[in-house]
């Protein structure tokens, strides 16, 4: 699934939601084939993934292919070891990722500026 996505986001820099859809339906009809598995940890995992996407598309944070994305995620790897969401650790580690490279770039682009014009650009950060 993100092998596919990651294909799709390097040639046309925009990824079908069709994929997302094909593969958490996907992921559905395995927990249709194989439901003695699945317990309530799997269940709060999904239900609270689905709500934490709901409430970034509702807020704007994030677009449409990004809560197709986590519902498929949400669908396909609930937990691990059965213990970590790994959905919304995904989203946490991603979130951590985004905010400490804007700040690292915010600081490269005042220092370069420092440099060429004794100015920040940026002054409101």
């Amino acid at each position: 699934m993100l092998g596919a996505a990651s294909i799709f986001d390097v040639r046309a820099r925009k990824i079908p939601d069709v994929l997302w859809l094909v593969c958490g339906g996907l992921g559905i009809i395995l927990y249709v084939f194989d439901w003695q598995s699945v317990t309530s940890y799997h269940i709060l995992s999904m239900v609270v993934t689905v709500a934490i996407a709901l409430l970034l598309y509702l807020y704007k944070i994030t677009g449409t292919a990004d809560v197709f994305a986590l519902l498929s995620f949400a669908i396909i790897l609930p937990v691990y070891y059965e213990f970590v969401m790994v959905p919304i650790a995904v989203l946490i580690a991603a979130l951590m990722l985004v905010v400490f490279f804007t700040v690292l770039y915010n600081m490269f682009v005042n220092v370069s500026d420092i440099i060429k014009s004794k100015r920040i650009m940026f002054f409101e950060f």
